[in-house]
């Protein structure tokens, strides 16, 4: 049974044949630097804000892009975690 819009403790069952991307700011049992004093937001929001504008690229490519900018911003401390299970190329379009 879907859980959509309904209040959930532990894990969800995802539909079978969906596509997903789990994007955290950084890997598992580790921190998120807080900001980047340039803008109030954290590293990883910044990076993120500096490529999800650009249209037409994949997620896979955007999520590169954005983990190169965050180890930079860090000194290599943080790293985004991504799991993923889309096998069609999806971007963001921007209108």
């Amino acid at each position: 049974m879907p859980a959509f819009g309904k209040a959930l403790s532990g894990h969800v069952r995802m539909p079978k044949n969906s596509q997903y991307a789990l994007i955290f700011s950084s890997d598992p049992g580790t921190v998120s630097f807080a900001n980047d004093t340039a803008n109030g937001n954290s590293f990883f929001t910044a990076a993120l804000l500096n490529h999800i504008v650009r249209d037409e690229i994949p997620l896979e490519q955007m999520m590169k892009q954005v983990t190169k900018e965050l180890l930079e911003k860090s000194n290599k401390r943080q790293r985004p975690w991504i799991n993923s299970c889309i096998h069609e190329e999806f971007v963001f379009k921007n209108y």
